[in-house]
């Protein structure tokens, strides 16, 4: 069922995706001093490398957190509902195992190894995001997440986000 304002609002989405491609374009030449790293697993899988795409995954996070900070708003419980967000966002399965910014910028979260996404998998989620949430550790999340490719709670969790665009495994069905 598609909901009333969805044909309002797609223009809106369009438009704004294409500004954050164009920031992306923009910053590329600064970006491709990186060396680009790419992680394959599996024949057409690869994680969100330290380029262009870690752009889009801190879009990503922007959006969770401001979709967090709206939740924070509401006076009854609030807190609750903007922290329990954060922390089972890649998990929730209304949001078809993606965060918001995740599903918006074309990424999800998968299990290393068997590439399952994390839907309905809320301990690992939490295990996952608990690091943003707990001081000292989110500084560390960025450290590791820029000299590693990782971040932590990706680590702990046995996680990795991966970029839908180049991912042919739901498309296939098999992976070699």
């Amino acid at each position: 069922m598609r909901h009333k304002y969805s044909d309002r609002i797609k223009p809106h989405l369009d438009q704004l995706q294409d500004s954050v491609q164009q920031f992306i374009e923009w910053s590329s030449p600064h970006a491709r001093k990186v060396k680009n790293e790419w992680e394959q697993v599996g024949e057409h899988i690869h994680p969100v490398a330290k380029t262009d795409e870690s752009i889009r995954r801190m879009a990503a996070f922007a959006l969770d957190l401001l979709i967090s900070f709206l939740l924070w708003l509401f006076p009854i419980g609030g807190w609750v509902l903007s922290v329990g967000y954060m922390l089972l966002r890649d998990s929730l399965p209304f949001l078809a195992g993606k965060s918001a910014g995740k599903r918006f910028f074309h990424l999800r979260v998968a299990q290393r190894g068997n590439l399952k996404p994390i839907t309905g998998r809320y301990l690992l989620s939490a295990k996952r995001n608990l690091t943003i949430l707990v001081p000292g550790l989110n500084l560390y999340d960025i450290y590791s997440y820029f000299i590693h490719g990782d971040r932590l709670g990706d680590q702990w969790a046995g996680t990795l986000v991966i970029d839908e665009r180049y991912d042919m495994s739901s498309k296939t069905g098999t992976l070699t």
